[in-house]
């Protein structure tokens, strides 16, 4: 048996609620278990059955399944009880961000003179970093596709030292163990599958269907809504408020 998920490689993980995840997608401090990190994650999971109720920033139409699993008790041991499950999401920041007066940040102001639907978003994900060369992959591969111009800086320009942003719903394939970069040529075609392709045009409609339940579950009534209705209410019984 192994000790830790480093040892595994792509070996399938079933979490309840999710597909299975290969062991390598794991964030990297979780692969060691005599990481602080990971200590630290293990004690804080442990510790969250105790809490009086948990809330998530999401909402119940988005991730119905992981959130099943962990109201049914699936994600806990053999005579542990799961605490609330409180999903009030999404909570995002306000659009008016960076100037004084709300007036609407630079990029945002760009964003809006676009054509509707014509911008590609990626993302890294809130902890990712990249090789200069890696990212020169990334730039060189959005260029070749016809759909992206770079309105910040050259691609050229970009280095090791320099945030770069990125998400689309169309994930390249991961790199490998042994560091392999992910080419051109696949962020090329990514590209534009999800900006020519029916399955790309398929792709967009649901991610535009899932904006509306989002913007309806923080409604009145709706599901985020109520979820904040009852944690106010438990935490006024608690003596809380």
């Amino acid at each position: 048996m192994a000790e830790n998920f480093g040892d595994l490689g792509d070996k399938p993980l079933e979490f309840p609620g999710l597909p299975p995840i290969p062991a390598s997608h794991l964030l990297n401090y979780l692969m060691d278990r005599e990481d602080e990190r990971c200590k630290s994650c293990i004690y804080h999971f442990d510790r969250l059955t105790r809490a009086n109720g948990i809330m998530i920033n999401t909402f119940e139409m988005l991730e119905s399944k992981p959130i099943k699993a962990l109201v049914d008790g699936l994600c806990v041991g053999q005579g542990s009880h799961m605490c609330p499950i409180y999903c009030i999401g999404p909570l995002v920041t306000a659009d008016r961000v960076g100037g004084e007066g709300g007036e609407r940040h630079e990029c945002l102001k760009w964003l809006d003179a676009q054509p509707k639907g014509s911008v590609v978003f990626l993302c890294f994900g809130s902890m990712g970093s990249f090789s200069s060369e890696q990212l020169k992959e990334i730039a060189n591969g959005l260029e070749r596709s016809g759909q992206v111009s770079v309105g910040c800086s050259e691609p050229a320009q970009w280095g090791p030292e320099e945030p770069v942003c990125t998400e689309a719903g169309a994930q390249p394939e991961r790199a490998d163990a042994g560091g392999e970069m992910v080419s051109a040529d696949e962020v090329e075609a990514k590209v534009r599958w999800l900006m020519e392709s029916e399955g790309g045009i398929e792709l967009k409609d649901r991610a535009a269907s899932m904006k509306e339940a989002a913007k309806a579950a923080m409604r009145g009534g709706g599901s985020s809504d109520k979820a904040w209705t009852e944690f106010v209410n438990t935490m006024m019984s608690h003596g809380c408020c």
